[in-house]
């Protein structure tokens, strides 16, 4: 009988195991979805619809520190998308995706690439990655990014690497917007 129990808990924490499984496979396919519409909104300059994304108390905490609201996170894009060219490309892969009830925290790793002009007047080829641990939460329209914490970056400028910081503010932060690998 013990044995009999035992055997039907493992059967039972297996079968359990792989609905979570499941859950967190749909959530990381529906926010890998949010990722590429939040890269395809910034691509196309569309502030308006990024607004829609995020909560109305998101957080942006970048590398040095700062901490941006969501109007200073919509204002600071905003400059960045002023720098985004047609031939922009946004990665993003969601390395861990953890579910705790209606919040999910998200383990992201990006990459921007673009072509910019240089204080030096020529084209460069730019390059800034870096990882994240996002926070979504469900809402009754859909999933909505609360918060953004950047855990590391490195930026290229024709492949060779420099400090972030020597570009000023706004470069030293998230340099684009996520999409799905």
């Amino acid at each position: 009988m013990l044995r009999n129990a035992a055997s039907i808990a493992i059967v039972l924490f297996g079968f359990m195991g792989s609905f979570a499984f499941a859950d967190n496979a749909s959530i990381k396919k529906d926010l890998g979805a949010e990722y590429d519409k939040f890269a395809k909104n910034y691509l196309a300059k569309d502030i308006t619809s990024i607004e829609k994304q995020v909560t109305e108390d998101f957080k942006w905490k970048r590398l040095n520190g700062q901490v941006l609201g969501k109007k200073e996170a919509i204002a600071t894009m905003k400059q960045e998308m002023a720098q985004v060219g047609k031939d922009t490309k946004i990665t993003q892969k969601l390395n861990k995706v953890t579910a705790k009830g209606a919040t999910v925290v998200v383990d992201a790793v990006g990459t921007v690439t673009m072509s910019a002009p240089g204080q030096d007047g020529k084209i460069h080829k730019m390059e800034a990655g870096g990882a994240s641990i996002d926070t979504w939460v469900k809402t009754n329209s859909g999933w909505k990014m609360k918060g953004v914490e950047e855990k590391t970056m490195e930026l290229k400028i024709d492949g060779k690497k420099i400090n972030p910081s020597r570009l000023g503010q706004s470069a030293a932060g998230r340099v684009g917007a996520p999409i799905k690998k």
